[in-house]
């Protein structure tokens, strides 16, 4: 009696297990099929926002910047003014049709395209900054959310520090390569970020002078949009420029900063910056 006792009892515990075993292999295909399908959404919804852009014709390839800082090795910064007349300086621009955006999403404010890149999305701003965490481009919820300015930022793009963040995604999207420009050599090949704004033929571009990983909290250095006077804006700027891997940078009170902020993998208290400076 015993014996059959302790087989049954066997029986039920190996059942359980099994039935355990089970439900955990549906729950997790479930979460890969939602998933999977929130991807291909995005995937669809930034394609869907791209259509409303095209590349300006070759004749309209502007120079690079003058001024710019130029990597000439990897780790090697060297200041070097840029001959506006060198077609070959400078990547292409797109043409942006924020009408078309508008009438998507009206709260679209820019376009961020950073060349050569898989950056290059509609920024969208609204008065709660957790809302285009979890929605897209075309206000359905979605995790990888939106490319968003921080509610605190000037809409017009014009404040003295302009915040961006975007997810980290494991499939490269949104913000997901931009870890990658911590990278010294990656970083030669894709220094200047472009900001697309209604009413502007020509983009803000902007030049990468800094990365660094940040406490996510918006007392930080990277989070900074609001400064009393001259004085305080001009500690923040040499706490910045301390960061430069330009060794030679050297920011001024009337230098503008464009932050992108984005995830750091397996550190929900830390994120990644790029810090850039306007090219006047």
């Amino acid at each position: 009696m015993r014996t059959d006792s302790r087989k049954d009892t066997r029986r039920l515990v190996t059942l359980a297990v099994l039935i355990a075993a089970i439900a955990v292999c549906i729950y997790s295909a479930y979460n890969i099929t939602v998933i999977l399908a929130e991807d291909a959404s995005s995937s669809e919804v930034t394609q869907a926002a791209r259509s409303f852009t095209h590349t300006a014709a070759p004749g309209e390839i502007p120079a690079a910047p003058a001024g710019a800082v130029v990597l000439e090795a990897p780790g090697e910064p060297v200041r070097e003014t840029l001959s506006p007349q060198e077609p070959e300086a400078g990547p292409a621009y797109l043409v942006v049709d924020f009408d078309g955006l508008a009438e998507i999403n009206s709260d679209v404010r820019a376009w961020i395209d950073i060349p050569g890149t898989d950056v290059s999305y509609p920024v969208v701003q609204t008065a709660d900054d957790e809302y285009y965490l979890s929605h897209s481009f075309d206000g359905r919820s979605n995790r990888a959310g939106s490319i968003f300015l921080d509610s605190r930022s000037d809409s017009s793009l014009t404040g003295r520090n302009t915040v961006i963040y975007g997810h980290r995604m494991n499939n490269g999207s949104m913000f997901g390569s931009l870890n990658r420009l911590s990278d010294a050599a990656y970083r030669r090949e894709h220094e200047y970020i472009h900001l697309y704004i209604p009413g502007a033929a020509l983009p803000l571009t902007y030049q990468i002078f800094a990365t660094w990983e940040s406490p996510s909290s918006l007392d930080s250095l990277a989070y900074q949009v609001d400064f009393p006077d001259a004085d305080a804006y001009s500690e923040w700027l040499n706490d910045l420029e301390s960061r430069s891997f330009l060794t030679d940078l050297t920011l001024s009170p009337d230098d503008q900063i464009l932050t992108l902020s984005t995830c750091v993998r397996g550190d929900g208290d830390t994120r990644f910056i790029v810090a850039a400076r306007l090219l006047q």
